[in-house]
């Protein structure tokens, strides 16, 4: 339609031209300068409509980019929490379920009386520390689970750190006993801010890993420094200590779990979890280990003004 009226716009002028033959030259230049103005806006007006219907197919083009970003970034999460979930399974079949089957087959000999409590008392030390093991490993796997689906919010107070840390020593100490292992606690009764159910667990995990991969008779110490506004709390080992590799995996969350200087059994859950719970309150965390010297990792605190 809109051709249509360009045409018939510019066929009238000619078609007047051709019947005025008689005009005078000067008449003549003005149809053609009328022509050629008519011309003009015809060809703005193309050209208008032109340079709009690009715009419309870059505009398309740039939305139909963004979606497909989207698609791939979606993709991209589906993929990463399908990992999470077969690493959540494999975690439940095989590290839950184990520990839990043999505490039930040893109760149940237990309870048939085809064992006596003679019997049953070298085992009872173990069943503890089984039990221990994942009441803590079903906590971090629930917490873990948490931050993937909700983040991290915490809830930050002022209270006393010195008996959240001997809270945590009082639970792992079965843990510590069984491999002789003493742990020192030499930080004061500072009041910091910060979530104390988060610094609880963050403790939690880096202790046990120490004494995990610490051997029989040795030293666990945890240190206090002040700097500045913060108080940085240093958990310090004599275990087996990593190679650099290896610390800068943890660092990235891509380190695999391995077995302690008792053959314990992990999922790499706790420290990818502590990585997670530091950076949501804003603190941070230093690992320093060499192999056959022990480790030393460090967490900041902020302390109440």
């Amino acid at each position: 339609m809109r051709k249509s009226w360009l045409f018939i716009i510019l066929l009238s002028p000619v078609m007047a031209f051709g019947h005025n033959t008689g005009t005078d030259v000067t008449s003549r230049l003005n149809w053609i300068i009328i022509i050629l103005a008519l011309l003009l806006v015809a060809a703005g007006v193309y050209i208008t409509f032109l340079a709009r219907q690009i715009s419309q197919h870059k505009k398309d083009a740039a939305v139909l980019l963004e979606q497909q970003d989207q698609i791939m970034r979606s993709n991209e999460e589906i993929q990463k929490l399908n990992k999470v979930k077969d690493k959540i399974f494999a975690i439940i079949s095989h590290d839950l379920r184990s520990p839990l089957t043999s505490t039930h087959n040893l109760l149940d000999l237990l309870n048939q009386g085809l064992i006596s409590h003679e019997e049953f008392a070298p085992f009872s030390k173990q069943l503890q520390n089984d039990v221990l093991n994942t009441l803590i490993l079903t906590e971090n796997l629930l917490n873990w689970s948490k931050t993937l689906l909700n983040g991290i919010v915490p809830y930050q107070r002022e209270f006393k750190v010195q008996p959240v840390i001997d809270e945590v020593i009082q639970t792992l100490q079965s843990l510590a006993r069984a491999k002789d292992i003493m742990i020192e606690n030499h930080v004061k009764d500072r009041s910091v801010f910060t979530d104390a159910d988060m610094l609880k667990m963050i403790v939690r995990n880096i202790l046990s890993n120490a004494i995990k991969f610490t051997p029989h008779g040795k030293m666990i110490h945890i240190q206090e420094f002040v700097n500045d506004n913060k108080l940085l709390i240093q958990i310090v080992d004599e275990g087996v200590g990593m190679s650099q590799e290896k610390v800068d995996q943890l660092n990235h969350k891509m380190a695999e779990s391995t077995r302690g200087t008792d053959n314990e059994k992990g999922t790499g859950i706790g420290m990818r979890l502590v990585l997670d719970m530091i950076a949501a309150l804003g603190e941070t965390i230093t690992i320093s280990s060499e192999e056959g010297e022990g480790t030393t990792v460090s967490i900041s605190v902020a302390l109440f003004p």
